[in-house]
């Protein structure tokens, strides 16, 4: 993480209409950039410091969360800055600005299922896929795509990093082994999905109720096949333990996603297919690490 000294994240602050700092701190979820807690004495907002993205690649993400607020989905709309633009640079890497959105995390789900936020996480991200239907965006091809081809990128890449070539070899051919197995065709229907639906990244109204009130972090979002996130979904919500998905958390959760887009034949039985990839993309991103699994 990038330490922001008052007077340097004062001077940032200082191109948009947000008052003057008071206090940051950083948040506890999140760890791949910097994200910043900041109080002003006009509102709170997070201020995040992409610490390995590049320009276009959070330019994609400022646009599609401007999109989805502009409709009235549950996203905090990045904040533009007195020139109009969504993002700013410091020290060579760009930032932006959100307002801070209230709720509050629900416990992992995979130790503790509520049904009620379960179906209402499913539910939400099914509106995503509505919402974004027909959507281009810039620079949509700079992001990842949770394909094959893909999968196979990040395993070379994390297999880079093994010094002993032997092992490098063994690890790639048993994650080409588990791809060619894969049924994930093109024809699947397409859009953009979130990518990375883990409980963290889902906040809910603090007055008792199973209501998504922020869906946050969209780092990892791309254009796919749909039924890639409501694997995403159920690999996080309804997988005890990394396990086998539970079968009732599971149906709760592809009810839900359903009672808002109806799942095509094909999507039904390639589910197991997506769920699969969600597994391989983890192994994929850690192949060079001593405990994986394939």
């Amino acid at each position: 993480m990038t330490p922001f000294p008052t007077e340097t994240l004062s001077e940032i602050l200082s191109a948009y209409d947000c008052g003057a700092l008071i206090a940051a701190a950083p948040f506890t979820q999140g760890s791949l950039h910097t994200n910043l807690r900041v109080e002003t004495d006009a509102g709170l907002y997070a201020f995040r410091y992409y610490e390995n993205r590049s320009v276009p690649w959070i330019t994609f993400e400022l646009a599609l969360l401007d999109h989805l607020a502009a409709a009235g989905y549950p996203t905090p709309a990045p904040i533009r800055n007195r020139d109009g633009a969504l993002s700013g640079k410091h020290a060579g890497k760009p930032f932006a600005l959100f307002p801070c959105l209230s709720g509050h995390h629900v416990p992992n789900p995979n130790d503790a299922f509520a049904p009620d936020t379960g179906e209402a996480a499913a539910r939400v991200i099914a509106q995503l896929h509505l919402l974004t239907e027909g959507l281009s965006l810039p620079h949509q091809d700079v992001r990842e795509g949770r394909d094959v081809a893909d999968c196979r990128r990040a395993g070379e890449t994390a297999a880079g990093r093994i010094a002993d070539p032997a092992i490098r070899k063994e690890r790639l051919a048993r994650l080409d082994s588990a791809l060619a197995k894969l049924d994930l065709p093109a024809t699947l229907p397409r859009g953009i999905c979130h990518a990375d639906c883990n409980h963290g990244n889902f906040l809910f109204d603090d007055n008792g109720r199973a209501r998504v009130s922020g869906v946050l972090d969209f780092d990892m979002a791309c254009e796919t096949y749909l039924i890639y996130d409501l694997a995403n979904l159920i690999y996080w919500w309804a997988c005890p333990g990394g396990g086998a998905p539970d079968p009732v958390r599971e149906d709760t959760l592809i009810w839900a996603y359903e009672d808002i887009r109806p799942l095509s034949s094909i999507e039904k039985v390639l589910l197991p297919d997506a769920l699969q990839m969600c597994r391989l993309m983890g192994s994929a991103w850690s192949l060079d690490e001593d405990e994986i699994s394939l």
